[in-house]
């Protein structure tokens, strides 16, 4: 079970850095597709 509060935690790290970087960006995608999911 993944914990949601370090998801958040890392959602919004990523976008206050709002790096644009390949991995980042993607990485950052997939969060959103899981928050999205969840109905976040």
């Amino acid at each position: 079970m993944v914990n949601e509060k370090r998801l958040v935690d890392l959602f919004m790290q990523l976008v206050e850095t709002g790096s644009e970087s390949g991995k980042e960006s993607k990485f950052r995608d997939l969060l959103i597709d899981l928050f999205k999911q969840r109905g976040l």
